[in-house]
């Protein structure tokens, strides 16, 4: 079991999620782990010469306004002689370069990559945990999307357009744009069953959800499960916390590729069970969609069901992705 150095945190900060005791509320619906998950995934070690990686306790995206200590803890890393471990759960995809350090993070590009970065999944809850996940082939493929593509006002789209077609290009635009283009072309296949309830606002947030929380949750996921396919585009972030709950409910993830890492790309078969969509080849959903569904017996479509499952409870679920990682031979270059 990997040995892991912790300093001592900084009054008042969270600290990562899946250091025990550090599991302080936030105002992120449903992306909360149970701690208890998270036991015996690695071992405390109490000196710097004893451990295999020194892992900073705090979130990067905290870390500017504590340069100082940040400083120190790379200092002390390196005196060790050790691996330092920078967790990065943000949206932004900029380039994080502290010398040597590992970073996870879920939000890059692979074009831009370091070999230093570690692609993560979402904190996501397991929703299909207690859940019956079987299902029967139908004549058409059902396709759902619950969640924010739309505006509650003129002048948000203004932005949005501005944004979003004049000032960015290609994969580098916004999350709501390759949702909303996407959903314009699926909606144009009639061989398509759409099923969509599109919000105006984001509600994975207490700071922005529109509606009450179980009514939220209770109709996501029965979009999630009452279809086949769920598009699941990038968000501000060049990831999908929506990707990784569908697999979790045994259902397959229309992925549009914004130049996107997977986590552990080289170990899990992605393709098996997942429509893989180029960002600029947009206009093929539809028929992605349906060369998938078509290519598949209901006894094949169940298999691949069991099989999206089966990753994430084994390599996506955040404590599970951590068990796969954090060995010593991830932190070998």
């Amino acid at each position: 079991m990997l040995k892991i150095y912790i300093p001592n945190k900084i009054p008042g900060l969270p600290m990562l999620p899946f250091l025990l005791g550090g599991g302080e509320t936030n105002d992120k619906l449903f992306q909360r782990i149970p701690e208890h998950d998270y036991k015996g995934i690695f071992e405390l070690s109490t000196t710097t010469q004893s451990c295999d990686v020194y892992l900073v306790p705090h979130e990067y995206a905290y870390m500017h306004k504590y340069q100082r200590e940040l400083n120190e803890w790379i200092l002390e890393a390196k005196t060790a002689g050790k691996p330092l471990l920078i967790s990065a759960y943000q949206d932004s995809t900029a380039k994080i370069d502290i010398g040597d350090a590992f970073v996870l993070r879920p939000s890059s590009f692979k074009s831009s990559m370091s070999a230093r970065d570690i692609i993560m999944p979402a904190y996501v809850e397991d929703l299909g945990l207690y859940k019956d996940l079987f299902f029967t082939k139908g004549k058409r493929p059902k396709v759902g999307f619950v969640g924010y593509a739309g505006f509650k006002s003129k002048k948000r789209w203004l932005k949005y357009f501005i944004k979003n077609y004049l000032l960015l290009r290609g994969f580098r635009r916004d999350g709501i744009y390759f949702r909303r283009a996407a959903l314009r072309y699926l909606q144009k296949n009639p061989y398509i069953d759409l099923r969509t309830k599109i919000r105006t606002q984001f509600s994975g947030n207490l700071t922005t959800i529109e509606l009450p929380v179980a009514d939220v949750r209770r109709e996501y996921i029965d979009t999630i499960l009452n279809t086949d396919f769920t598009l699941s585009p990038r968000g501000d972030g060049n990831y999908s916390l929506r990707f990784f709950e569908t697999l979790s409910l045994g259902r397959i993830p229309i992925f549009i590729d914004t130049d996107a890492p997977l986590p552990l790309e080289s170990r899990i078969p992605y393709d098996e069970f997942i429509v893989r969509v180029p960002w600029d080849d947009l206009h093929s959903v539809g028929e992605r969609v349906q060369t998938f569904f078509d290519s598949k017996t209901t006894d094949e479509l169940q298999e691949v069901s069991r099989q999206a499952r089966s990753i994430f409870e084994t390599y996506l679920y955040m404590p599970a992705f951590l068990k796969q990682v954090l060995t010593k031979e991830t932190f070998q270059l």
